[in-house]
């Protein structure tokens, strides 16, 4: 039977979804949480074990490699820095090709598609040999990205430094690769930055000589890996086409974009400290916002409030998914990502699905949202409906914790996260788990309570934990 998924459902509100999305989104930048780990910049992580699927006993090189190409994927698909183009993909093998579906956040225009076209006609040709087409392909594609990588070096801060690097094979590719900088932009200058830049990443020592000797080393050593991972994606779909026979034959699916969903009238701020069952007054607003004024606190929470809707290049994968009726139990177990997933994509795909990603960087983006979706199977509909119920509880327990004073990390996927999920972190203190477990417990039982009475009893649960954190003000500030 076809349902529709909606906000109507009992037990959803759109308004103080979005209203609480929002007032989570003042605390500390946006960055509720610190990254796990760091894993290698070129490496992936892998998924965790879905309930619903059925999962290898354990992790084969193979896997590793399709993860590492949908990454791969997803990164020239996204031909420049900018949000709109972050691209995201995901696939199902069959025994002699491969489909794959490609989504980005702002969608998918004809030079994209042309690309697509032609990606799947070179990965043909590499079945038999290998060969600069595909290579010339991407860095056409991808010039945009590419200029603004090479735009973070200027060959002047280096150059005088460059006597201080005794290893002499690393100076002379580093003045190649500065000298090279300073070029026209054109297809042969970039392709020799990527190639200079992968020589330069895979020096063992490269990374602390340039950072800790040259003038400007940080800068230059993001700009050398991200060039560096640009030619190593080339050499995975090499690696891949020779070794998989049938990711030589690749049918893509451009995803269409989302249209804007609509937003119901906006809730004020008072009226969201109101659902936390919270008065409107500096010492609240102080413990769930920042210490800020309740003017300049109403202010932000409004300009917010105010902001249009979207739907994240992961979610536009998962709508098309369930209205075509493809089991997400059936593809491949992995959605290769541009970036980092947010704190509420990642959130949304760890309940949902348990799809893996490359990781999250744990920043919360208010303008986030889950669309109506028609046309969809009856357990999906009432899957979605669950998942939703079940962020509104995290957003919640969210809101308990205190603020984070983690800094900011950047969106960007190289140097991965672990996969992790968004129901705690590696530096929450035992009080604090505990807390949350009580919480999870409870809400975990409670699935009939009407949403309201919920919302009653995390305020209820949470004020011990506000008493705690009140007592150890030193360690953890209010």
């Amino acid at each position: 039977m076809s349902s529709r998924f909606t906000w109507d459902a009992p037990g959803l509100n759109k308004g103080q979804f979005i209203a609480l999305t929002n007032l989570l989104s003042l605390r500390n930048g946006r960055q509720l949480q610190p990254p796990s780990e760091q894993a290698s910049e070129f490496g992936n992580d892998f998924p965790q074990s879905n309930p619903r699927v059925k999962q290898r006993t354990d992790s084969s090189p193979e896997d590793d490699l399709k993860q590492r190409f949908l990454d791969r994927l997803a990164e020239v698909i996204s031909k420049d820095k900018r949000v709109e183009y972050v691209a995201c993909t995901t696939m199902k093998e069959y025994q002699d090709h491969v489909k794959v579906w490609v989504a980005c956040n702002d969608g998918l225009d004809e030079n994209d598609k042309a690309f697509l076209c032609s990606f799947s006609a070179k990965m043909s040709a590499l079945a038999i040999i290998q060969q600069n087409s595909l290579w010339n392909l991407l860095l056409k594609h991808n010039t945009p990205r590419l200029g603004v990588y090479a735009s973070w070096v200027s060959s002047k801060d280096h150059q005088l430094s460059l006597n201080t690097i005794c290893d002499e094979n690393m100076k002379k590719t580093l003045n190649d690769f500065l000298d090279t900088i300073e070029h026209r932009s054109s297809t042969n200058k970039f392709d020799r930055l990527c190639c200079l830049a992968l020589q330069i990443r895979d020096i063992p020592s490269a990374q602390k000589m340039i950072q800790d000797y040259l003038k400007n080393g940080k800068c230059l050593w993001k700009s050398i890996i991200f060039l560096a991972r640009f030619r190593r994606a080339y050499l995975t779909f090499c690696e891949i086409a020779q070794t998989i026979p049938r990711f030589c034959s690749l049918e893509f699916f451009p995803i269409p974009k989302i249209i804007t969903p609509c937003k119901p009238p906006p809730l004020k701020l008072a009226d969201t400290f109101h659902l936390l069952r919270q008065p409107l007054n500096t010492t609240t607003v102080h413990r769930f916002v920042a210490r800020i004024s309740i003017q300049d606190a109403q202010q932000r929470f409004d300009q917010r409030q105010k902001q249009s809707l979207h739907v994240h290049a992961e979610l536009q994968i998962v709508q098309h998914l369930l209205q075509s009726h493809i089991h997400i139990e059936d593809i491949f177990q992995y959605m290769g990502c541009s970036k980092r997933n947010c704190f509420m994509c990642k959130t949304f795909l760890h309940i949902f699905c348990h799809v893996g990603t490359r990781g999250c960087h744990g920043k919360l983006y208010n303008q986030w949202s889950i669309p109506e979706i028609s046309g969809i199977d009856d357990q999906m509909m009432q899957e979605l409906e669950k998942t939703v119920k079940q962020i509104l509880e995290i957003l919640l327990q969210e809101l308990s914790k205190p603020i984070p004073t983690c800094g900011a990390v950047p969106d960007s996927s190289a140097g991965t996260t672990t996969i992790h999920t968004p129901m705690g972190s590696d530096i929450t203190p035992d009080w604090d788990r505990q807390i949350l477990n009580a919480l999870h417990t409870y809400f975990a039982s409670q699935w009939r309570i009407d949403w309201s009475q919920r919302l009653a009893v995390s305020a209820t649960l949470a004020q011990p934990y506000l008493s705690v954190i009140t007592a150890k003000g030193e360690i953890y500030p209010v």
